[in-house]
């Protein structure tokens, strides 16, 4: 094709060169005329053939979160050339576009030409993803015929955060339904002015801290009462996240381990400004990498940990006869009787070992409180609406024999906020 658009070249010169040297041999000035016609035609097809040159910037985001809507801009212009341009904005996985498109195609003449594009996507799935590049495809009309390609790699990528939910400490500041285990003063720390509960009088207890108030209101039931204030350094808590296949229940978007990552980062969130010492670990058959788990700790930084392992975090096939628990992990719980949130979505094929994984924690010391993510009405919500009800807060769900948790979490029919409130009284926060 280049040879024969070469030769069409050629030909157009050989014969306006020969028109123009006879009008002026023949001094003829209308053979003159004719001469500049093949001119100016044999330079607009040298001019359409050209490659063009492309200059554009790009409005795109580098942080958001699931579910939020963001908005991508790109400015090109375009200079020399003559044909169709297709052009591809930047795009990212795991996301869907709202309004608009991220692909145009338009025509490019001889003038230079300035466009601007936009479209609004939606961030569906957290983690973090590599913008693809910016495409233009140029077709010129005459020449070659050749598609000519250029691609701007989009050096930056973008963080989609989960959903966290900002819980207060007035939603937690209710009485337990599990007791409190009393320590030494040197473990728990002394106490704070950060009131936490009401609780029953106990032998050791200081007189200031009885609350007669409250005491009048119970006398005749269950006698005195004392407010109950936050330790120093009292407390360490630990997330256990189930990363099994049994997590991805339901669709690519909504599942059980997306509404445990929301649960863990709300709940850590929480804790740490409360001064408790967090950790994650997850779930596995394995050794665990040391890049995989959060120590305890306190502080934003633990926070930023945790958030940065759980935006990676995916579910795989776990074959194993039990859930063993890790060297590091058995030391802690031991040290400080840590509080532990295993959390995870049950049925027959990991009953047994959920129950064995919770005996093994208690016989370490430490108080374990499990979350059943529930996978039905996710699946119900996508097959028809109609029959979303039947799974939600069923007797079925509730049966904690059948289904051995603490907390039972339907996510379609329970908010987030109201999950995190069953963790906290059961889990004492």
């Amino acid at each position: 094709m280049i040879g024969t658009w070469n030769k069409q070249i050629i030909l157009f010169t050989i014969i306006s060169g020969g028109i123009a040297f006879g009008g002026l041999v023949a001094t003829q000035k209308i053979m003159i005329a004719v001469f500049v016609f093949p001119l100016i035609f044999l330079a607009m097809l040298v001019y359409a053939d050209m490659d063009v040159n492309l200059e554009y910037s790009y409005d795109i985001p580098d942080r958001i979160r699931v579910g939020e809507e963001f908005e991508v801009s790109v400015e090109i212009r375009i200079k020399g050339g003559y044909g169709m341009i297709n052009l591809s904005m930047p795009t990212y996985d795991e996301m869907e576009i709202m309004d608009g498109t991220n692909v145009h195609v338009f025509y490019k003449g001889f003038k230079e030409r300035k466009e601007n594009f936009t479209y609004k996507g939606k961030a569906m799935r957290r983690g973090v993803f590599q913008w693809a590049p910016l495409k233009v495809d140029f077709n010129p009309l005459v020449g070659t015929g050749k598609t000519r390609k250029y691609n701007e790699n989009i050096e930056k990528s973008i963080q989609v955060d989960p959903e966290i939910k900002m819980l207060k400490k007035s939603q937690f500041l209710i009485k337990t339904r599990k007791p409190k285990p009393r320590s030494s003063m040197t473990r728990l720390g002394p106490p704070t002015t950060d009131f936490e509960s009401i609780r029953e009088y106990a032998p050791g207890d200081p007189f200031k801290s009885i609350n007669w108030k409250a005491s009048a209101r119970v006398q005749f039931q269950k006698g005195l009462m004392v407010n109950q204030y936050e330790r120093e350094g009292m407390k360490t808590y630990i997330f256990y996240l189930d990363t099994s296949m049994l997590m991805r229940r339901g669709t690519e978007y909504e599942n059980p381990l997306e509404y445990a990552i929301s649960l863990i980062l709300s709940g850590a969130n929480y804790l740490i400004s409360r001064g408790y010492n967090v950790g994650y670990w997850p779930i596995s058959s394995r050794m665990v990498r040391r890049q995989d788990f959060v120590v305890p700790s306190s502080g934003t930084d633990t926070f930023n940990q945790i958030k940065k392992i759980l935006l990676r975090v995916e579910s795989s096939r776990i074959i194993t006869s039990s859930y063993p628990v890790d060297k590091t992990m058995a030391r802690l719980v031991l040290e400080t009787k840590a509080r532990i949130a295993v959390i995870t979505s049950i049925d027959e094929r990991n009953r047994v070992l959920i129950e064995e994984l919770r005996r093994k924690l208690i016989s370490l010391g430490g108080t374990v409180t499990i979350v059943n993510i529930r996978p039905e009405g996710i699946v119900a919500k996508r097959v028809d609406q109609r029959i979303q009800g039947l799974f939600s807060y069923s007797s079925k769900l509730k049966n904690k024999d059948k289904y051995p948790g603490n907390v039972v979490w339907d996510p379609v029919n329970e908010s987030l906020g109201h999950a995190a409130l069953n963790l906290g009284r059961l889990s004492g926060w």
